[in-house]
């Protein structure tokens, strides 16, 4: 017959958060018989119990903050999402281009620029501004652009807020070399516990597939 609380904890392959309270806090301190022992096992958490008070309240205090932080850890949208996304976004962001190239013709006289002219560089970096202005504006209204809406994927900051300008184009500006490298920036969700990309975790930002409505 034991008098004080046995508390074991049997944790999964990735670990649990310590206890909110002590062994010390859930046991008498002076010998007592048991009334019975419970076993308890959820949420990878093992509790014997020998019907002391203290060690019921321990149990539960430990379940709520398992069940309010979330046991699980979270996890991004599956690559393919993302990348059936961005091909989606191909489309809309090709007509804004098309625009603002044709309002950059009709600026210049109806005739095309000369390349490596000033011109040029004037018109390269209006298309530039168009196209972050497609995701930034999307982004910061809702969390999804026209190819995210259609697979359900919204983005946000990893405090789960909306994310700001800076790190918007901060994402925006990753996304570059993250494509251009063989893709390599994307690729390597593949290997992410989390299936963050380098702009998630450079920008501090999270796209997540959203439940259906």
């Amino acid at each position: 017959m034991f008098s004080r609380l046995i508390l074991l904890i049997l944790t999964s392959a990735k670990g649990a958060p310590n206890l909110p309270c002590s062994a010390e806090g859930a046991t008498d301190s002076a010998p007592a018989a048991a009334s019975g022992v419970v076993g308890s096992v959820a949420a990878g958490v093992l509790v014997i119990d020998t019907g002391q008070e203290p060690a019921a309240r321990c149990y539960h205090s430990r379940m709520s903050e398992i069940h309010e932080s979330g046991a699980t850890e979270a996890r991004g949208a599956a690559l393919h999402w993302q990348l059936f996304a961005l091909v989606y976004d191909l489309f809309p962001l090709a007509a804004i281009l098309f625009f603002g190239s044709a309002v950059v013709y009709l600026l210049h006289g109806a005739t095309p620029v000369t390349p490596g002219s000033w011109q040029s560089r004037i018109e390269f970096v209006l298309l530039l501004a168009l196209c972050f202005g497609y995701y930034g504006l999307s982004w910061r209204r809702g969390g999804q652009t026209l190819g995210m809406r259609a697979w359900r994927l919204g983005l946000r900051g990893e405090d789960g807020s909306v994310p700001g300008w800076s790190r918007l184009l901060l994402r925006w500006l990753l996304a570059w070399p993250s494509l251009l490298l063989f893709g390599i920036g994307y690729w390597i969700a593949l290997f992410d516990r989390q299936r963050r990309t380098w702009p998630d975790r450079v920008s501090a930002t999270w796209i997540e597939r959203r439940p259906k409505r």
